[in-house]
């Protein structure tokens, strides 16, 4: 698989450190001498074989959407009121399907939730 990741993502919340066993990839108009970069997201998907996962941040979640069929989410139950927090966009109910949610292995509070595409 692939991650791709905005450039202030792979800088703040990964360290600048690739996620392991898979190819990384930023997706960023400035570029970085120490991972894979692309200037958007179709650059970045015909350069990709495979499954992918965005990372994040919040406009390339908003951006990628349009290119998923299926969505993985862990939701955290907890409160985040700073204005440096970053969610994900609401998912249209009439363009994804809610799946069941389960409880992350080891993580009993943190539940996983996986949508799909619904077909036109």
């Amino acid at each position: 698989g692939v991650s791709s990741a905005a450039s202030d993502v792979y800088k703040r919340q990964l360290g600048h450190r690739a996620l392991p066993q898979r190819r990384n990839i930023v997706i960023s108009q400035q570029r970085r001498s120490d991972v894979e970069c692309f200037d958007n997201i179709e650059a970045a998907l015909a350069a990709i074989e495979g499954d992918t996962w965005f990372i994040g941040g919040a406009q390339l979640y908003a951006a990628a959407l349009d290119y998923c069929d299926i969505v993985d989410t862990t939701q955290v139950p907890d409160t985040v009121g700073t204005e440096d927090a970053v969610f994900f966009p609401e998912l249209d109910p009439m363009l994804w399907k809610t799946g069941p949610v389960s409880d992350l292995p080891g993580a009993a509070r943190l539940k996983l939730c996986r949508y799909h595409r619904v077909a036109p």
